[in-house]
């Protein structure tokens, strides 16, 4: 069986890099994978993004928005569907 103060090692170092990321950049790791990834990909749903992130859809979706707030993304209502935005 696992000591299971290696999990807590574990939890610490992955907190401790979210930490680092935002304290030096401004933007948490969660922030850092969208923009990675609709950077790849370019045009893209918020479905697509929370598939491919593996976050839940409200994840994506303040992530998202912190990005346009910030200047970082753009948001444009799909033409064919007034109700996708991309």
């Amino acid at each position: 069986m696992p000591d299971l103060s290696d999990f807590a090692r574990a939890g610490e170092a992955q907190h401790s890099s979210h930490a680092v990321a935002e304290a030096r950049a401004g933007k948490t790791l969660s922030q850092w994978r969208v923009i990675a990834l609709v950077g790849a990909a370019g045009r893209t749903k918020l479905s697509g993004l929370a598939q491919e992130t593996a976050f839940d859809k409200g994840l994506s979706s303040r992530n998202i928005k912190t990005l346009i707030e910030g200047g970082l993304l753009q948001s444009e209502t799909d033409q064919k569907d007034h109700r996708v935005q991309t």
